[in-house]
């Protein structure tokens, strides 16, 4: 077994396919001395399954403030301690940013253990760009403070990655129709898991297709959605649609007209046919 220097090492674990753990985790997971996990019981059966120490201490939002400075006495006395998450990588909507500033505050060492991340992992496959984006996370859950949420985020050009709760997608998806007028949407459910699916499409397709369908409106969810351009007119366009229809094939309007406002392609063929 590897000794492990004095640190913090935050440790990211799969978000779903065991398969995705990394060698270096197991490792750190069974040379550390204090072992942190968001949920010791969930933790314990997934550390079964890796043949790692299964004894974990719980470490979350509502004891993490008063953990912090019995964690760092730890390491200051030589101790090695890993923080796992529930499932990706710690600190990404999920604890950790109190004893990681703390950790930092006082000069000690935090060692990263990278692994998956539902937020790079949905980016990777949403096929929507993913040289600027802001990941948001989870949205308020009453409806008022939603749209406020989102009214806030109206002036980044910028993708923008949601994580949320399957009883709520459809409202969200409404809320990005509302606040932003439209864009392109990809829907990752299940990532690396037995049912993962990824539904691409406009706001006003995928509220239709998860409406439809309630297979899509289950599991855990990642939403990356790019917003129509700021100030795009709507109306000017469809305008242009129609002059242009007149005069070519109404599938090349319709990739002309994409290509120059930033609307759906497929959106506005429809209004064509």
């Amino acid at each position: 077994m590897h000794s492990l220097t004095a640190a913090l090492y935050i440790v990211a674990t799969p978000i779903g396919n065991d398969g995705d753990m990394t060698p270096r985790a197991l490792q750190v997971l069974a040379a550390a001395d204090y072992l942190l996990a968001e949920d010791t019981r969930r933790y314990g059966l997934r550390a079964k399954q890796w043949g790692v120490p299964t004894k974990s201490i719980a470490l979350h939002d509502h004891n993490e403030q008063d953990k912090a400075q019995q964690v760092m006495e730890w390491v200051e006395q030589g101790a090695s301690v890993a923080l796992v998450s529930d499932a990706g990588t710690p600190l990404i909507s999920d604890p950790g940013y109190v004893l990681v500033e703390a950790f930092h505050q006082r000069g000690l060492k935090v060692v990263p253990v990278p692994g998956v991340s539902s937020v790079v992992t949905a980016l990777s496959i949403s096929g929507l760009p993913t040289h600027n984006f802001y990941f948001e996370g989870f949205l308020p859950s009453k409806g008022a403070a939603r749209v406020a949420r989102l009214s806030a985020l109206r002036g980044l050009d910028s993708t923008l990655v949601f994580l949320e709760s399957p009883r709520r997608i459809v409202e969200l998806l409404e809320g990005l129709k509302q606040v932003f007028g439209g864009g392109e949407v990809a829907l990752c459910r299940e990532l690396t898991k037995t049912y993962e699916t990824v539904l691409r499409g406009s706001v006003d397709h995928l509220i239709q297709a998860v409406s439809d369908d309630p297979q899509q409106q289950l599991g855990e969810m990642v939403v990356v959605f790019k917003p129509l351009p700021v100030g795009v007119d709507v109306g000017h366009w469809h305008s242009v649609l129609n002059d242009l229809a007149a005069e070519m094939p109404p599938r090349k309007a319709a990739k002309l007209v994409a290509k120059w406002s930033g609307l759906n392609a497929r959106d506005l063929y429809a209004l064509l046919v």
